[in-house]
């Protein structure tokens, strides 16, 4: 008898060095198998984590960043209520790939999820963008984002007065899928552009949004694409142009789009004020 409690002793501190083993007493993440951050749940995101937790829903992380590098593909990352702060200037900001995705609008204990009730808000506190940058952006999807990669319910904001390139909440060079959110485009007082929006390449899913241009010395947008892009989906959002005082808003603009596969429908758009011209779509 005592030779198998010997053997399963051993076994058990075998176990325990491979896979971890807490003697806490905290089940409050019981059920869910442990991967390389979080869980098979998700990566939990409180503004009161920290960084250097694994994530889970007892020991989330502080900021979405941290949560989205580590979380393994398909993982989604779910984020309580509360103000997160990104900077693009101090190359702060949130960068999403293929089977990156993030929900916000959870309750502070992770189990009640309605944005409407709590708010979860990302916003850029670049101060200034100096002359010679191209832009600057809060969220930004890669190239290799598909239309799993999906940002829902949260307010996005950029608060940034630009002297030089464009102030943008969200950039897309791939497919993902925005649905769900606030998206406020920037301040620009330089001869930049302010999108709520901005598609550089890819056709993406933008749906049941409320987005606004923002303000610009020269042209501002709701959503805005100055090159060629793929079939785009917008559907069911709430667009606003913005406002400018010299060139043009623009709720929509969209230069060159494959129509043979877009699908625009369903929106409200308000026209802004504009310098030169402002045009719901364009």
């Amino acid at each position: 008898m005592k030779i198998n409690i010997l053997l399963y002793t051993a076994v058990l501190m075998c176990f325990c060095t491979v896979l971890g083993c807490s003697s806490s007493g905290d089940d409050s993440d019981a059920g869910a198998v442990a991967v390389a951050c979080g869980d098979s749940t998700g990566v939990y995101v409180r503004t009161n984590g920290d960084d250097s937790n694994p994530g889970t829903i007892s020991r989330p992380k502080k900021t979405i960043q941290a949560a989205v590098i580590c979380s393994e593909s398909g993982i989604p990352v779910r984020v309580a209520n509360g103000t997160y702060e990104v900077n693009f200037k101090d190359g702060n900001r949130i960068s999403l790939s293929d089977g990156d995705s993030m929900y916000g609008g959870y309750s502070s204990d992770f189990l009640v999820r309605d944005p409407d009730i709590y708010p979860t808000i990302i916003t850029d506190v670049t101060d200034i963008i100096t002359a010679g940058t191209s832009f600057m952006y809060a969220v930004d999807f890669s190239t290799v984002a598909t239309p799993s990669t999906v940002v829902d319910g949260f307010t996005i904001n950029v608060t940034s007065v630009g002297t030089g390139g464009d102030s943008i909440a969200i950039t897309v060079h791939g497919s993902p899928t925005i649905t769900n959110n606030i998206i406020n485009g920037g301040m620009n007082a330089g001869n930049g552009v302010s999108t709520g929006i901005e598609i550089f390449s890819g056709s993406p899913t933008i749906t049941n949004n409320t987005i606004d241009g923002g303000i610009a010395s020269s042209n501002s947008a709701g959503i805005l694409s100055l090159i060629s892009i793929g079939a785009v989906t917008i559907t069911n959002n709430v667009i606003s142009g913005g406002a400018t005082d010299d060139h043009y808003t623009y709720a929509i603009g969209l230069v060159a789009i494959n129509t043979s596969g877009s699908v625009i429908k369903n929106n409200v758009i308000k026209v802004s004020r504009g310098g030169n011209a402002s045009d719901g779509i364009h």
